[in-house]
């Protein structure tokens, strides 16, 4: 599931505004200025995540942003991830068996990945 969530985040941005002039690399960025922080981008780091463009289901650690960050972290992230382990168990024990997915149709936007389409074969 933490594999999923840094490839496919709820959200692929957020957006902050500065309080006082600062400098982020060699941009100087003054005071009062949106700043759009683009989640997909950081969860893809190739200085934090180790070939970062590959979905590995086993990567440990998993130290993606999907859910934000010390104070930003999103209150509800215990509680989704709770409803999706729910969500998922509910649907193995009733579809047991193999699954493969069969067929994903994907649009690349300015924040990330939408997933439009996402067909599931098992048994």
């Amino acid at each position: 599931m933490e594999e999923v969530l840094r490839c496919h985040p709820p959200a692929g941005g957020t957006d902050r505004f500065t309080t006082a002039s600062t400098t982020f690399g060699e941009h100087e960025i003054p005071a009062g200025q949106r700043v759009v922080a683009l989640i997909t981008k950081a969860n893809r780091d190739p200085s934090v995540f180790t070939d970062p463009d590959r979905f590995d289901i086993r990567r440990n650690p998993n130290p993606h942003l999907s859910f934000g960050h010390g104070v930003h972290f999103c209150l509800g992230a215990h509680l989704a991830r709770r409803e999706v382990r729910i969500a998922l168990r509910a649907m193995l024990d009733r579809l047991p068996g193999p699954w493969r997915i069969a067929d994903v149709r994907t649009e690349e936007t300015p924040v990330g990945t939408d997933v439009h389409q996402l067909k599931i074969t098992w048994g």
